[in-house]
């Protein structure tokens, strides 16, 4: 059973599928891993019986073993099934917020500053996932190559920054469609009857729920792991 001295990571070690419930707490769970429970609903004023009733409604279950994938497999499962999925989605919420955009702005001028918001994260995002594609994950599936292969580098922590840099950006999206989705909550507030909009921003969830668990398996499975790997070599002076 599921306790507020749990931290985020135990509690999703105890069912993978929790988080849904963070997400519906709008806690991005994977920068609050260390955090138990208790601790964290205090600080984000969340009532604690209410999200250990959710909680507890999950089974536990075997632990998703991530970090013992070889890292071309979890590289390719980041793309199938992550940004793959993030594109398609992306691509279909604009199409959608565009449209609300255009069939409420006379009576709703408010739902301009989600529609500009939602564009400029999308931007931002399809930017970032063209980073990890063209130069993060080849980098690090080219230093696994080389310890497989037993082959000294000469470049000590020449991925530290680099992902430093990604981890950093993660925290900076997930923070970025938290805004979004504040937004779009007050924005239902003004009429309750606006179900096209209800739909459109229930997809958008959806899509938050997905980048919560990207973020996690990108910052703790493949990057520690490509960490741990290129501070396995011997370097050249």
């Amino acid at each position: 059973m599921i306790t507020e001295k749990f931290t985020l990571n135990e509690i999703l070690d105890y069912n993978f599928e929790t988080g849904k419930i963070f997400v519906e707490f709008k806690i991005p769970f994977a920068h609050y891993l260390k955090f138990e429970l208790g601790v964290l609903c205090r600080k984000k004023s969340i009532r604690l019986d209410l999200i250990l009733s959710a909680l507890n409604q999950f089974p536990e279950e075997p632990k998703k073993d991530f970090f013992n994938f070889p890292i071309k497999l979890l590289i390719e499962k980041i793309l199938n099934e992550f940004h793959d999925y993030s594109r398609k989605r992306l691509a279909l919420a604009e199409k959608n917020v565009h449209k609300l955009y255009d069939n409420l702005k006379p009576i709703y001028p408010k739902i301009k500053d989600i529609y500009e918001n939602f564009i400029e994260f999308k931007e931002e995002f399809e930017s970032h996932l063209l980073k990890e594609e063209q130069a993060i994950f080849p980098e690090i599936q080219n230093i696994d190559n080389l310890l497989q292969e037993k082959k000294i580098i000469k470049k000590p922590n020449s991925l530290e920054i680099p992902i430093e840099n990604m981890e950093s950006e993660h925290l900076d999206q997930e923070l970025h469609f938290q805004r979004i989705l504040e937004s779009a909550d007050e924005f239902l507030k003004l009429d309750q009857n606006l179900l096209e909009a209800k739909n459109y921003f229930s997809e958008l969830n959806l899509f938050y729920l997905n980048l919560n668990y990207h973020v996690y398996i990108e910052n703790e499975m493949l990057f520690k792991k490509a960490k741990r790997i290129e501070n396995s070599f011997y370097f050249e002076v």
